[in-house]
């Protein structure tokens, strides 16, 4: 097959499964209402966590990072360049943020932006991890944690010497993260006072 062909059929692929909204799917298989109403609204593990347990959190956050993951594999099994590779990243990313299944409304994107890290380069996706934990242990934050996790990315990508395509996905990445935060970094940044996930 073209190559041109592969790659473009990497990035539909990517954001097709990126828009498998794992938390609805696992509430729907578990009988349990859409998460979209229920909590903060988010359909992401966090959300699923408070009000469906922790059984279908893990599921969905396992499925969220499944889903970064797979796109990636895919896209170098395809046999995409690997400077391309970061707009797949975006691709999926992108599906979650905004599902074309599920009317648009999706989660945060920091679980499939972290499953997609953790295919590109382990040890990216390990220092984010570490800055995600670190964060949480001082801010006790969930989201402010989540920020700052996705921020960090670009740094660690560049002290690895990612390619610069990786450099401008993760930068792309880390803003749609804090910008889908944005509300509690508004209601009060300093207090942290805010709990929605």
């Amino acid at each position: 097959m073209n190559t041109d062909w592969n790659f473009w059929l990497s990035l539909i692929t990517a954001y097709g499964v990126g828009s498998l909204s794992t938390a609805v799917l696992v509430c729907r298989g578990l009988g349990l209402p859409d998460p979209r109403t229920q909590g903060s609204g988010n359909p992401g593990a966090t959300n699923v966590l408070r009000t469906a347990g922790r059984w279908a959190g893990l599921a969905t956050l396992v499925g969220d990072v499944g889903k970064g993951f797979a796109a990636l594999w895919l896209a170098e099994t395809l046999g995409i360049e690997k400077r391309l590779e970061g707009l797949v990243y975006v691709a999926v990313l992108l599906g979650h943020l905004f599902p074309v299944f599920f009317r648009f409304r999706g989660g945060k994107g920091v679980a499939v932006g972290w499953g997609a890290l953790l295919y590109m380069d382990l040890w990216v996706a390990l220092s984010v991890f570490v800055v995600w934990i670190i964060a949480l242990l001082i801010g006790r934050r969930v989201w402010l944690a989540s920020s700052l996790a996705a921020l960090s990315s670009p740094f660690w990508m560049h002290w690895q010497g990612a390619p610069v395509a990786w450099l401008y996905a993760a930068v792309f990445a880390a803003i749609l993260v804090v910008l889908r935060h944005r509300a509690n970094w508004l209601d009060n940044p300093l207090s942290l006072s805010n709990r929605r996930p």
